[in-house]
């Protein structure tokens, strides 16, 4: 069981994005942290959300800056 999780840019490379997010929440703690990175040209802020809402994650802190091609986002488990 993990405490963390990080996940740098990789949503956008899985086949079946509810069924990698449903494995990541299996193996971690109720209290557990995951940081995911996705890409701004394949997502936006709000279909992150949804996706990510829709898989069982609730997003704490999303950090987007123009000088980098990443959003950044802390959840954890619902």
């Amino acid at each position: 069981v993990f405490h963390y999780v990080f996940a740098i840019t990789l949503l956008q490379k899985m086949p079946n994005l509810k069924t990698s997010i449903r494995e990541i929440t299996r193996i971690v703690r109720k209290d557990a942290k995951i940081v995911i990175t996705a890409l701004k040209k394949k997502f936006s802020p709000y279909e992150l959300d949804v996706k990510l809402g829709n898989c069982g994650l609730n997003v704490e802190l999303k950090f987007n800056s123009r000088h980098i091609k990443d959003f950044i986002l802390v959840c954890n488990a619902k």
